[in-house]
């Protein structure tokens, strides 16, 4: 009979093993690895999230779930001001949720794949093996603790399993790129704005393809409007100035109308 194995990753911890190890991790192919002749019980992805979280961690979470096979245990990640210093930090720390289920799930795995090289899973792995499991840890060799590397069973170097862990569609530093489909239909030649304006609808806009496209329009048009139409403003300031004799300040305009008209073309007027 096969053992039974349970995978068990701290993401954030391998998020920076996989940098040192200068390659990015396939989840999938990690997983598949290390089931191999084996009874797979289950595999988890411990992470912290930001609320609400960043598209490409949503991409990427719902990858893990649904093409993955993972778990995902989601917690929020916190934010610290320092008192002192005023330095302001995120923390979010799963060890605590990790350590339970490792426990929780005991009787349903044989062997644990531990992804992580925290020092603090120590106490976690030597009770595992009181309890007769068998641990086998992963990490890459700079962020493999040596506590962690004292009791466990077996270690697998990222450097050394490269081969059968790596993304194959991405190559390390590469930046992501996300293909959008065409649009079709009446807003065939309409297009996402990239750049600035990408990057702030990607904040404030739900990923809802339709919305993104509308309200890109509408804030592209507002640029190219107000970029057109600054000739004018400033010939209007130059000549209120002028006709003022103020030539050693400048008035404050508090407020001013755009009039759009579609014979004469846009004129600035002024509002008191």
């Amino acid at each position: 009979m096969a053992d039974r194995v349970a995978i068990f990753v701290d993401g954030a911890n391998m998020f920076y093993a996989q940098r040192l190890a200068h390659f990015y991790i396939d989840y999938k192919r990690a997983k598949d690895f290390f089931a191999t002749g084996r009874e797979l019980f289950k595999a988890f992805f411990y992470v912290g999230v930001t609320s609400p979280p960043a598209v490409k961690d949503k991409k990427f979470l719902d990858f893990l779930i649904y093409q993955g096979g993972y778990t995902v245990r989601e917690k929020p990640v916190k934010t610290i001001i320092d008192d002192t210093t005023g330095e302001v930090k995120q923390k979010c720390n799963l060890d605590i949720e990790m350590a339970v289920e490792m426990f929780k799930e005991i009787e349903h795995y044989d062997i644990a794949i531990l992804m992580s090289g925290d020092g603090d899973f120590e106490s976690v792995v030597e009770l595992l093996r009181s309890r007769g499991r068998t641990t086998e840890v992963v990490s890459s060799r700079q962020m493999l603790a040596r506590e962690l590397a004292n009791v466990a069973h077996r270690i697998h170097f990222l450097e050394e399993i490269r081969p059968h862990v790596e993304r194959t569609d991405r190559a390390f530093g590469e930046p992501r790129r996300e293909v959008l489909p065409e649009p079709t239909g009446p807003t065939a030649q309409r297009r996402i704005p990239s750049g600035f304006l990408g990057a702030v609808i990607d904040i404030v806009v739900p990923r809802h393809k339709a919305t993104r496209i509308a309200i890109g329009g509408i804030m592209a048009r507002s640029l190219q409007l107000w970029d057109e139409s600054m000739p004018d403003l400033r010939a209007w300031s130059q000549a209120t100035t002028n006709r003022a004799g103020l030539t050693s300040r400048l008035k404050v305009v508090n407020k001013i109308n755009v009039v759009s008209d579609a014979r004469s073309g846009r004129s600035w007027v002024p509002s008191a």
